[in-house]
């Protein structure tokens, strides 16, 4: 058996696919099947049918398509885009059991050349044979038990009782549903969605090391007010979220989070593990005008460090600096060391960003009674220095400085 890597959305692609086939018959090795998924166990993600059917057809290879899972959307037209590529499949099997409200155990399989399957597994001896022998389909011959139970029975009766629609609705708002609870997990930051979201399938993990996502889940399950199974995908611990009852309703998802919530609470606080929130890119500028402006951190504990307006719109997530951000002044900004430096940076062409979690914190009061300013900063090392500046004073090293300015270079 060999396993073929998946590209970065979980789905093996024909071009992996055939450099595989290649390196095997080069080594003396005959490849003759191919096992792809439509909705994959762990993450409910699609093979490409179209490119890894040409790479079967092209080297004559049994293909199969698992879909165990996902088969039962294929009622619904809207969900049948994945299906592309099917037409070279020798087989397919998907389990209405899963999601179209069948008990277990139900597997429905189909077989393009039907005459193979006989040929593999049909036995005739003498105390088997009877007088209709060939008349009748015998599902004996299409496996390795001789018999089998009537689970034919069951599947009809749902059949005949939703009838299409009925089963397409409750595939829909199976779909609905697992959307909802997409969206709960999306808002909160603690949390991540590991594999895009595909019909009711709903893969998330907690920020951070496997080992809090899988105490998350041992705790859940404990619990027992709702019972999720883990996979793991690409190395990461994930909890996986699926939707199959027809009596599942919202106000469930939404009593299901709140459980996951206060569950990954207690886990982080017992952990100590604080996550933090980190504004997206794009939102930056919105927040915060002053966004995409030079940011200066020195490694030296006991020199001055520079916050801006990036520092505000990405780590202040209680928006601080943001709304005083018309009456801060940052820390030293007035002293000529500093403007110094910053004219240098500037006339250096260079700029500096903060791309990770820095605990500099500045903070600035306002004396009215003495017209001081008064700013305290504090660094990773504990320490925290502080100045005082009269409004005197800061007008004259603002005058020192611009008489050092070259022209056009005037410090504001």
């Amino acid at each position: 058996m060999r396993y073929i890597e998946a590209d970065e959305d979980l789905a093996m692609r024909g071009k992996l696919l055939r450099e595989a086939i290649e390196d095997d018959i080069k080594q003396g090795l005959v490849p003759f099947w191919v096992c792809a998924t439509l909705g994959t166990t762990g993450s409910c993600s699609f093979d490409n049918l179209e490119e890894i059917g040409l790479v079967c057809s092209e080297h004559h290879l049994w293909l199969h398509v698992d879909a165990a899972y996902a088969g039962s959307a294929f009622i619904c037209p809207e969900f049948r885009t994945w299906l592309r590529g099917i037409e070279r499949a020798d087989s397919m099997a998907f389990n209405p059991s899963k999601w179209l409200m069948v008990h277990f155990d139900a597997t429905a399989l189909w077989v393009r050349d039907s005459t193979a399957v006989h040929r593999t597994f049909n036995v005739e001896p003498l105390y088997l044979q009877h007088e209709n022998s060939g008349v009748a389909v015998d599902f004996m011959h299409w496996q390795i038990p001789l018999s089998r139970r009537f689970r034919a029975l069951k599947v009809w009766f749902v059949l005949r009782s939703y009838g299409i629609k009925g089963l397409q609705r409750h595939i829909r708002e199976g779909v609905r549903l697992a959307q909802k609870f997409e969206a709960l997990v999306l808002a909160d930051h603690r949390f991540e969605l590991p594999a895009k979201r595909h019909l009711g399938l709903v893969v998330f993990r907690i920020r951070g090391d496997n080992e809090i996502t899988e105490k998350l889940l041992k705790r859940l399950n404990h619990r027992g007010n709702l019972h999720c199974i883990p996979s793991s995908l690409k190395g990461q611990y994930v909890i996986r979220f699926t939707i199959t009852s027809t009596h599942t309703t919202l106000d469930d998802i939404v009593k299901d989070w709140m459980e996951i919530r206060q569950v990954a609470s207690m886990v982080l606080e017992e952990m100590n593990i604080t996550i933090s929130n980190r504004v997206y890119l794009k939102e930056t500028k919105e927040k915060n005008e002053a966004f995409g402006s030079s940011l200066l951190l020195s490694n030296s504990p006991l020199s001055p460090k520079v916050v801006n307006g990036s520092f505000a719109a990405i780590f202040d997530a209680d928006e601080f600096l943001a709304k005083t951000y018309a009456g801060v002044r940052i820390a030293h900004q007035e002293s000529p060391s500093m403007r110094r430096r910053v004219r240098g940076i500037l006339m250096s062409g260079k700029q500096f960003s903060l791309d990770s979690h820095m605990d500099v914190v500045v903070q600035t009061t306002l004396d009215a009674g003495s017209g001081a300013t008064r700013t305290s900063t504090t660094n990773s090392y504990g320490r925290t220095t502080s100045t005082a500046q009269t409004n005197a004073e800061r007008q004259a090293s603002i005058q020192e400085d611009n008489e050092e300015s070259p022209e056009g270079m005037k410090p504001r």
